[in-house]
């Protein structure tokens, strides 16, 4: 499995490549003003929301934990990658 991390997109996402199932996309850029966008193309948008928030990255030998967080501290959604 691989997970690409990034931000500045001003949302929080987890998009997945349908041609690569164990590759993962991980956004979170809305720590402050937030966007109103469509989607275009052919991934897999497994969360996405435009509300303000964070992404916490948690790695151990085993897994790698992704949780995406609201501005108001509310778990919105997570995924677990095991190795």
């Amino acid at each position: 499995h691989k997970t690409g991390l990034q931000g500045h997109d001003h949302d929080l996402q987890l998009i997945a490549d349908p041609s690569n199932p164990g590759l993962r996309y991980v956004t979170s850029g809305a720590g402050s003003r937030t966007r109103l966008e469509s989607f275009y193309g052919d991934n897999k948008v497994a969360f996405h929301t435009f509300s303000s928030g964070f992404v916490t990255v948690a790695l151990s030998s085993q897994q790698a934990r992704v949780q995406f967080w609201l501005w108001d501290s509310t778990l919105a959604h997570e995924f677990v990658a095991q190795k």
